[in-house]
């Protein structure tokens, strides 16, 4: 018989820092509450390692805070069109 993991929460930052110096909630927006779950489970479902965690919850909040910066901080996620994925990706390869 196997033993149930514990719930594991992944490790949140809850302001990322821009290019601008400027702060942004990411925690308290519905996208970051997606963020959240999806880590949530991928630490649960998955056990993904902690170095996993570390680098999506990175990148993903990297990309809610771009999306804020240039769709406003009120965008859903059901409003999020692969032109913004494409819009970021170019933007890191830029840097």
């Amino acid at each position: 018989m196997s033993t149930p993991h514990p719930i594991v929460q992944p490790a949140s930052s809850p302001e990322i820092k821009q290019d601008d110096s400027s702060s942004v909630d990411i925690q308290a927006s519905p996208l970051g509450e997606l963020v959240s779950s999806y880590l949530a489970m991928l630490a649960n479902e998955r056990a993904s390692s902690p170095h996993t965690l570390r680098a999506y919850e990175r990148e993903l909040h990297n990309f809610v805070a771009y999306i804020f910066k240039t769709q406003g901080q009120g965008v859903s996620a059901g409003a999020i069109e692969h032109l913004h994925i494409r819009a970021w990706l170019g933007s890191l390869y830029d840097r």
